[in-house]
């Protein structure tokens, strides 16, 4: 297990949501938190299960350390997914910030494929640690109802 005290960035969350949007005056708002589960309601379940269905954003919260480059990876595994979507992040920190500030890193959208029932798990890592931290998993519910076949889906 990594040893917490020697990281240089360290993973506090990850708030999932359908998209993250920077206001005019440089703050950010989150759409569409998802705090417990998701449901994603489908007309049916295609045959053809590699067509993205779901898009969702990560507004993942850091602690920093130290100064100086870091590299860290976040992994989420889906429910359908083989191979887990990984996302890689390099920066150069050249000041600390002050005690207690968060940074906050802005993560996606991510199309996804979530076809059946399941749980999304977000896992965090500093590239020099070789061990993955779970930060979040949430509990997917996918519900087949063929009324939604009826229902235009654009706006």
């Amino acid at each position: 297990m990594p040893n917490k005290n020697n990281q240089q960035v360290r993973a506090i969350t990850a708030i999932v949501c359908d998209e993250v949007r920077v206001e005019n005056n440089g703050k950010p708002f989150l759409i569409g938190v998802y705090t417990g589960s998701i449901n994603i309601e489908a007309a049916e379940i295609p045959v053809d299960k590699d067509i993205y269905n779901f898009q969702m954003a990560i507004w993942l919260l850091l602690e920093l350390k130290q100064i100086g480059e870091i590299n860290v990876d976040l992994q989420i595994k889906t429910p359908n997914a083989e191979k887990a979507i990984l996302v890689k992040a390099k920066a150069i920190i050249d000041k600390l910030p002050m005690k207690g500030e968060i940074i906050p890193v802005s993560i996606g959208p991510l199309p996804l494929k979530l076809w059946h029932d399941g749980e999304i798990e977000i896992q965090f890592r500093n590239q020099i640690d070789s061990e993955w931290e779970t930060i979040r998993v949430l509990p997917v519910t996918v519900k087949v109802n063929p009324s939604l076949s009826n229902t235009f889906m654009g706006a």
